[in-house]
Parts: C-alpha cells; structure tokens; sequence
C-alpha cells in the first residue's frame, strides 16, 4: 500500500488515570519511535485525577525533555472519567486530525500514514487500527486478525467476520459497523460537527455505541485499517479497577441515554434484554437529539439493514422461533432426559435423569433450544459443544459462539438421531448409555435406538427448511 506524501498534522490524545508507569511509558516511547515527526503535530497527555500520580517529577521533566514541545500534558482538578477527559484533551488540540488512544498501547512501524489516508480521501471518514494483543503475564506482542464491529442487544461489543469482499481485498481497509472504542483517527473539523461525545455520558461505556451510529447516520463512513497496528495491553480478569467512587449504574444510563438518542424503535430491544434500563433516569436529552434533526442522520433501522446486514442475522433485534425446544428425551428409556445438573461451564457433561413431567416445559436443567442460529442452548447462552472426533467423545456445556463449527446440531425428527456437525462434515450423533445415564458423542447409526431422541417440542414445518440457505447466507461457516 502506497499513502500520500502530504498527510494531515496529528494530535494524539491519552486519558490516564492511576496507569502503571511503566505501561503508559511504553504507550508514549512506542509513538516517540514509530511515528513519522512530521505528522506528530503534538502528543496530548490527560491526567484524570490521578490518585496515585504516575510520575514523580523528576520523571515527568524527563518526558518534556525527550519530548519536548510535541508533549502536553493536562491535569484535570477533578475526575472526570474517560469521554469527558477525552473531550478536554480534544479541546486543547490544534491539528488537522484527532487520533485517541488507549494509555496501554504499543505502536507499531508506520501505524500512522495507513490511518490518515482513508481520511484525506473522505474528510468524513473515521478510522480504527487492527488491535492485537500484548500478553498480561509475559507483555509478548501476539498479532490478531482483521474483523468487524459489532454489538449484542445487551450492548456488549463483539466481532463480525469480514465480508467476503473485504476477506479478498485485504489489506486494503474494510467498513467496520462499530468501532472497539479505545483507538481510532478523525478529522478535528467531522469530530466536532459530530458534537465530539456526548458529555453527559459517564466514565466510560456506551461512547463507542454513539459515535459509531452518529459517524454512520450522519454522512460519515468507519473503516478498519488493517496496515496500521497496535498492541493493547490487556487488565488480568482478578485485577481489580475501581473507575469511579459512585454507586450508580453508570453504564446503564449511558446505554439508555444512546438508546433515547439514536436507536428509535429498537430501543425496545435493548429494554426487553436488559429490564433494568427502563427504570434508570437519565439526564436530558433533547440537545443530543436536536444535533441528530440539525444533522439529518438516518435512521437506526438504515443502519442496522444496510451498514451490517449480517449482524441483524446472527442478533436478530426480535425473537425467532426455534426449530425444537424443552426436554430432550431418550427413546432407548423413556424416563430419561439429557440434564445439564448446572455443572459449571467448559466442563464435560452427558448426564440422564429422570424427565420433569412437563417435557415442552421441563426444570431448567433439562430445558433446551435448538435455536435459530442451529445450537443447543440453555436460557443463560451456553451451549452444547464437542471437543472431538474420537469414539465415545464427551459433550460440553461452552458459551455460544454462533459460529457453527463444533457448536453446530441438527435434529432429524423422523430418525430422531441428534446429529452434530455441519452436513458438509462427518457428523456424530448423541448416544446414551442408559446403565451409566452417561452420554457420549458417536458415529450415527439410525438402526441404533440408543441414539434416538424425542423433543418436548418440534416445530416441524420450521425443521423441515432446517438447511435452507445455509451455505448461501451462512455467516457461521
């Protein structure tokens, strides 16, 4: 890939608070080496409060003699959490574009010229880097892949795969649905004709939601670059942060704040996975949504239909029927049923127990879907998965991925085998050993009435279209 010579002058902008020294001196000396100085307009640093400040003195004295006039460093009086410290360092920034960091970064070579690029193309492009991931325990560089953005209807962030367009131009950038949030370029000029963020957000959570759907509503365009990388330090699962003294749910306001925005309609979907946010107050929002009227943005559902037609079919904003549903039950011993006995999560199971007396609607434990997305689910999004090809395999209860694979199943109702595996693959089929009440995972034999079961409830009109259009539309292969 090939950029322009003359590239737009750059603020860079960190928010930190209570950061390691040694990380966000890793953040500052990686852009220090890896970024070209003639486009490094000036490196804007933001302590938010810092309760335990990261630099003595003597070491911050260091940095503006490394750095000197290039390094700006602002402490703020009072926490102010992440988007609005954001929004500080923005205001005090006087180059062409904005690019904002995580303070646990690592630069690669050339990250920048690949960022800026999609911009001078189209001032009212946003781009992201492709992040990949530096080790908690050893700090080793371990390269990802290219992916697109997404959300769950919990509001969670997630990837898509790429397109297979995008997969075959690669590396060229690709459009990304919604940014990850933590590193990303845009013109100063878009960024504040945007409204910057929303500054009644709180702390963190939920901005990256809002300025992806404002970029793509009103006019703009978000790419992933894949020639600009960056390592990102992820926190240990038992380290502890405490980003904020309050007791509110701070995030939940700021999901129901973007969703009164910028979801219209769906954000009844959002409510109906998460009840909690119907009674959360939030501040006034009709500034926020004369910005959207005054920038004639689209709609929420132009978005979910044209930026990322793929995400409405593997989150689908309104429930889909199952293919089968409730009680699995042996053919081979009638009062048996497949229990999950809430054994923990990645841990093998195949357990029979005596069936509840309502098989469309069992205990819990013994209440599946065969979903729409062709898994074996339990109500709290774990699934039915095998490990291996090997005789006698066990089944696990993992976290859905939604991606088929070793999460695929298909139920056969006029066999009434329990296949698992895609159909261009060699299947298995569930088999129970009803002296053992163990279950296991086979070569299917339809004569063997060990592997046959009953559902509570089929749909059969439903199962009979079970693989239509699959490999056509698939996006779990």
């Amino acid at each position: 890939m090939t950029y322009h010579k003359v590239l737009p002058k750059t603020s860079i902008i960190i928010v930190h608070r209570n950061e390691h020294p040694s990380v966000l001196q890793r953040t500052l000396h990686s852009l220090w080496n890896r970024t070209p100085h003639e486009l490094l307009h000036e490196l804007i640093l933001v302590d938010d409060f810092s309760t335990s400040p990261p630099f003595e003195n003597s070491l911050e004295q260091k940095l503006l003699t490394k750095f000197g006039t290039k390094l700006k460093i602002l402490k703020l009086t009072v926490h102010q959490g992440l988007i609005r410290a954001r929004v500080a360092g923005a205001r005090l920034a006087t180059g062409e574009a904005l690019v904002f960091l995580d303070a646990h970064v690592e630069a690669t070579h050339n990250w920048l010229p690949p960022l800026l690029q999609p911009i001078v193309d189209n001032p009212q492009a946003t781009t992201t880097p492709n992040i990949d991931i530096i080790d908690y325990d050893t700090f080793e560089y371990i390269e990802g892949t290219p992916a697109r953005g997404g959300f769950d209807w919990n509001f969670v962030y997630v990837e898509l795969p790429l397109l297979p367009e995008e997969q075959a131009a690669l590396p060229a950038p690709h459009n990304t649905p919604v940014m990850n949030g933590g590193l990303f370029a845009i013109g100063a000029k878009f960024f504040w004709h945007l409204g910057a963020y929303d500054e009644a957000l709180e702390v963190w959570g939920g901005e990256q939601f809002e300025l992806s759907f404002k970029i793509w509503m009103c006019g703009g365009r978000l790419l992933e670059v894949p020639c600009s990388r960056f390592g990102h330090l992820y926190r240990d699962g038992k380290f502890d942060v405490k980003y904020t003294n309050g007791t509110d749910d701070y995030q939940g306001k700021n999901f129901k704040r973007v969703a009164l925005v910028w979801l219209d309609e769906y954000q009844e979907v959002l409510y109906k996975h998460n009840p909690e946010l119907v009674q959360i107050d939030v501040d006034d929002v009709s500034k926020r949504r004369a910005l959207r009227q005054r920038l004639q943005c689209k709609s929420f559902k132009w978005f979910l239909y044209t930026i990322a037609p793929d995400f409405v079919r593997k989150y689908p904003p309104f429930a889909i029927p199952d293919y089968a549903s409730g009680a699995i039950q042996s053919v081979a011993a009638p009062q048996l049923c497949l229990d999950l006995m809430q054994l923990p999560v990645e841990n093998p199971i195949g357990v029979l127990r005596p069936c509840s007396s309502n098989l469309k609607h069992p205990i819990d434990s013994q209440n599946w879907q065969l979903t729409f997305h062709r898994d074996l689910q339990q109500a709290n999004d774990n699934c039915l998965q095998v490990q291996s090809n090997e005789p006698n395999a066990f089944i696990s209860l993992w976290p859905c991925h939604y991606e088929g694979g070793n999460q695929f199943w298909y139920y056969d109702h006029q066999s009434q085998l329990l296949m698992q595996g895609e159909p261009w693959t060699e299947r298995r089929c569930l088999e129970a050993n009803v002296k053992t009440r163990r279950l296991y995972m086979n070569i299917c034999d339809s004569s063997n009435v060990n592997m046959k079961w009953n559902f509570g409830f089929v749909n059969q009109s439903l199962l009979d279209n079970f693989f239509e259009g699959l490999q056509a539309n698939d996006a779990m292969k």
